[in-house]
């Protein structure tokens, strides 16, 4: 089998791409949007890595877990803000 993934067959590429938008539309979009928050409205869901490892997508893509994450003992979350000087 020869690698038809090249621009000699441009054209398949592109056919091949219309056809699983057809089926989904946001399937080539990233895990992360613009933002920083996850494009499809989900996080990970670390158990056991405490999201400081590379099996964890916020902690691979540089992110800090947010509220769409359903991770389990999580390490990789933002630092609370204190109000005030006490």
């Amino acid at each position: 089998l020869e690698c038809h993934n090249t621009s000699a067959h441009s054209s398949d590429i592109e056919s091949a791409r219309r056809v699983i938008l057809e089926r989904n539309p946001q399937a080539f979009r990233g895990g992360v949007g613009g933002n920083g928050l996850p494009a499809r409205g989900e996080g990970c869901k670390c158990r056991r890595s405490f999201c400081l490892k590379k099996y964890c997508e916020c902690f691979t893509r540089s992110k800090k877990c947010t509220g769409f994450c359903r991770c389990v003992n999580c390490q990789n979350r933002p630092l609370p803000v204190s109000i005030g000087g006490g």
